[in-house]
C-alpha cells in the first residue's frame, strides 16, 4: 500500500518519571543532552532536554497519580 505522506524525523519524546532532578542528571550528565528549559506544569514543572539545535527532543514529565501514556512526537514533510 503506497503511503500518501513523507515522515521526516521523530519531533520530540515524552516520558514520565518519578524525580524530575535525577533524570535530568541522568540525560545531561551521562547522554550528555543540554538542559533547554523548566517550566510550570500544575503543582510541578516540564522539563525540556535537546541533543543538537533543536529546543527540544526529550521532554520530562512528572509521573502522574494514575497510569498514563508516554508520548512521541512524529514530523511529517508533506501530507494529503
Amino acid at each position: 500500500m503506497a503511503r500518501k505522506f513523507t515522515i521526516d524525523r521523530v519531533g520530540h519524546v515524552g516520558i514520565y518519571v518519578s524525580d524530575l532532578d535525577r533524570s535530568i542528571a541522568w540525560y545531561t550528565d551521562v547522554l550528555g543532552l543540554t538542559l533547554t528549559g523548566r517550566w510550570p506544569m500544575g503543582e510541578s514543572e516540564i522539563v525540556f532536554l535537546r541533543f543538537h539545535e533543536n529546543h527540544h527532543d526529550i521532554v520530562l514529565m512528572p509521573a502522574p497519580k494514575q497510569p498514563a501514556e508516554n508520548h512521541i512526537t512524529i514530523l511529517f514533510v508533506d501530507r494529503l
